[in-house]
C-alpha cells in the first residue's frame, strides 16, 4: 500500500523535529558523539526519501520545500556514506533546518486525516 502525501508530509516534520533536537545539543556535543552524527544522516535520508515520494501536485503547490534538494541529500548520504563531511554536515543543519521547519510547518493539512 502506498503512503499518503499527508503521512510522508508527517514524516518530514517528524524528522526535522528530531534534528532540531540534535542540533539543539550544540556543537561541541555533535564533534563528541558519533551516534548522534549518525542518526542525523539516518534523518536527513528520511526526510529525502519522503520527499523524492511527494507527489508532483504537492510540490508544485508548495513550491518553498526544496524537494529536489532534499533528494539529493538522501542520495549522497545513502550512496556515498564514506564521503560525509559531517562538518558540512552542522553548517547545513545550522542554517537551513530553520527554513525547511517553517516551509514544512506552513503546509496546510490538506490531505485528509492521517
Amino acid at each position: 500500500m502506498t503512503r499518503s502525501d499527508h503521512h510522508r508530509l508527517l514524516d518530514m516534520q517528524e524528522a526535522v523535529v528530531d534534528l532540531t533536537a540534535i542540533v539543539a545539543r550544540g556543537r561541541a556535543e555533535w564533534d563528541r558523539d558519533k551516534l548522534l552524527r549518525l542518526a542525523a544522516q539516518k534523518l536527513l535520508e528520511i526526510v529525502g526519501e519522503a520527499a523524492k515520494q511527494v507527489s508532483d501536485e504537492t510540490r508544485v503547490r508548495h513550491p518553498d520545500v526544496p524537494w529536489r534538494d532534499l533528494a539529493r541529500v538522501r542520495d549522497v548520504y545513502t550512496h556515498a556514506y564514506h564521503r560525509v563531511d559531517h562538518d558540512l554536515m552542522w553548517e547545513q543543519l545550522v542554517t537551513q533546518l530553520p527554513e525547511l521547519r517553517s516551509a514544512l510547518d506552513d503546509i496546510e493539512d490538506g490531505f485528509g486525516q492521517a
